[in-house]
């Protein structure tokens, strides 16, 4: 990789990433990842069924956040049930996202320890049920949300 010229010189400066060849075998191998980001990539399901079980069992952290497309917790739940070792959750900055109406989809987040809801557009007594359901929780961030 190079980097271009500054205004001051007018030559061309070579960069070596050391290890990213290490990375790229590491970030290959999904069915090992513990951290996951998908902010921003318009996640709106789940997939088909087992789909991210068998693909990836041992993630620990996901981030969904900013995905507009997500249209329910429903679609998280489904998404949350698939990763036994999910201990952490990031739904932040999905503004159109409908907490549960079934109670059964509560229980996929009995296991999380961390859940952030920042910019949600979620009132605190419409996410206490969810809250209720979580009795592993440690740490909930929960900024930036409507006021009632």
């Amino acid at each position: 990789m190079y980097l271009p010229a500054t205004a001051k010189g007018s030559h061309i400066t070579p960069v070596e990433l050391v290890g990213a060849e290490k990375i790229t075998e590491k970030q290959s191998h999904l069915d090992t990842l513990q951290s996951v980001s998908l902010r921003g990539m318009l996640v709106a399901s789940a997939g088909s069924e087992g789909e991210i079980l068998n693909t990836s069992p041992n993630v620990a952290e996901l981030d969904l956040s900013r995905n507009l497309l997500l249209p329910s917790m429903e679609v998280v739940a489904d998404i949350v049930k698939q990763l036994p070792y999910l201990r952490s959750l990031d739904l932040s900055e999905n503004r159109q996202l409908q907490l549960p109406r079934q109670p059964t989809a509560l229980q996929s987040f009995s296991h999380l320890k961390v859940l952030y809801l920042n910019s949600v557009c979620i009132s605190w007594p419409k996410v206490m049920p969810l809250l209720k359901a979580m009795s592993s929780l440690k740490e909930f961030h929960f900024c930036k949300n409507k006021q009632e």
